[in-house]
């Protein structure tokens, strides 16, 4: 995480954005979709962080996964709430795109991003 050191080094611990996405996908019985985090930035002030969230949808057919990234970004920017901060802001950075696998296989891929706060929070020793 690019400047998050000395916010982490006062007790701040950022919320974990990518298992708070993962859940509300799964949640929504939403299944096929991969989530994983690509950049982590801190703001200012120091404890505010931006968090760029890829998730990939893949389907049996090119229909059923745009559908699928659709269905999973009503979901995400509908996201307000998080475990253990505040969602200040969320949008989308890119897509749904149609990027399939390189084997072919249907996969849209949509990139989020999401300005988060913590709670204040002591870092476990």
């Amino acid at each position: 995480m690019k400047g998050t050191g000395s916010a982490i080094a006062k007790g701040y611990l950022p919320p974990d954005v990518e298992a708070h996405l993962t859940g509300l996908i799964e949640g929504a019985g939403v299944t096929g979709c991969r989530v994983f985090t690509v950049d982590v930035t801190a703001l200012w002030p120091e404890w505010v962080t931006s968090h760029v969230v890829q998730v990939d949808a893949r389907a049996s057919d090119k229909q059923r996964a745009h559908d699928k990234a659709w269905e999973v970004a009503r979901l995400v920017m509908a996201s307000t709430a998080i475990e253990g901060g505040t969602i200040t802001n969320v949008g989308i950075a890119s897509g749904p795109s149609w990027i399939p696998d390189e084997n072919g296989a249907p996969r849209y891929v949509a990139r989020y991003i999401f300005t988060v706060h913590p709670h204040q929070t002591k870092v476990p020793e």
